[in-house]
């Protein structure tokens, strides 16, 4: 298996725990995966659905041309049209998206695609 796809199937499986320990907790919970990126996992009260997140620290998030960002989302809108740019009060910046009962059906290609989609667009 190639190391990318690997890294991506690892993510995509943080993702899943994180998701299922949220929902159980009742909190939003936030996984590092290194120094300046994280996932994070937001349960909607009153509601079966999760926002989740490929983020990047305040620091990073700082040096990012967010417009840049915003350009290649928009001539990509099929593949990560459905990630969400969302600055937080902290400074930080996240992609945001909907999580599906069965994210492997309702996003084409699974999670492992999708956030390397997300990853695509927080690269500069």
């Amino acid at each position: 298996m190639h190391k990318d796809a690997a890294k991506w199937d690892g993510w995509a499986q943080l993702l899943a725990a994180l998701v299922a320990r949220a929902l159980e907790e009742d909190q939003v919970l936030g996984q590092a995966l290194g120094e300046e990126r994280e996932l994070l996992a937001y349960p909607v009260a009153g509601q079966d659905l999760v926002l989740v997140g490929l983020g990047l620290s305040a620091a990073r998030a700082e040096r990012l041309d967010l417009a840049a960002l915003l350009r290649r989302r928009g001539r990509e809108m099929e593949r990560s049209g459905h990630w969400l740019p969302a600055r937080f009060e902290d400074g930080s910046l996240f992609l945001l998206r909907r999580w599906p009962g069965r994210p492997d059906q309702a996003w084409p290609g699974g999670a492992a695609l999708a956030l390397r989609h997300a990853e695509e667009l927080l690269d500069e």
